[in-house]
Parts: C-alpha cells; sequence; structure tokens
C-alpha cells in the first residue's frame, strides 16, 4: 500500500529536482519514482466518491500525456479499457 507520507516525500524530491537540476531530470524522476506510486494508489483506491457505480467500458481521448487518462480509467472502475486505432 502507498503511503501519503510516501507519495508527499517524492513530490517534494521532484520539485527540488525540477529546482536544481532542471525539468528534463526532472522528467525523468517524475516518470520513474513518482508516477508509478501514484498510478499504484489509484490501482489500490481511486480517489472517487464511493457511490460511483462501475462501468463496463471506459472510453476516453488522448492528449500528450496518459496520465489524465489512466487515473480516469481507474477512476471509474472500469472492467475494460480500450481504444480505436485511427486509419
Amino acid at each position: 500500500m502507498v503511503s501519503v507520507k510516501t507519495l508527499d516525500a517524492r513530490w517534494a524530491a521532484y520539485k527540488a529536482i525540477h529546482r536544481e537540476k532542471g525539468q528534463a531530470e526532472a522528467q525523468r524522476y517524475y516518470r520513474e519514482e513518482v508516477w508509478p506510486l501514484v498510478r499504484e494508489a489509484w490501482r489500490e483506491h481511486p480517489r472517487v466518491p464511493e457511490e460511483m457505480p462501475s462501468f463496463a467500458a471506459s472510453i476516453h481521448t488522448l492528449g500528450r500525456s496518459p496520465e489524465a487518462t489512466i487515473l480516469a480509467i481507474l477512476g471509474t472502475r472500469a472492467a475494460r479499457a480500450g481504444g480505436a486505432k485511427h486509419p
């Protein structure tokens, strides 16, 4: 189980790296150290109201980054999520 304390520490480290070493190194740290914990935390316990129904499928559009879509899918507790290929 991912603790809030662990997430807070990783986020503080990310901000420090961004300030001290720049965006490229901060992005690497986020991708390797922060995002996996956020994703795991949402898998364990999505931050959505308990009374929200689950869905049989979840359809989302993607932007430049998949994080928001992944959290939305985990939040809907969908049994399945998929995408369509553009011709």
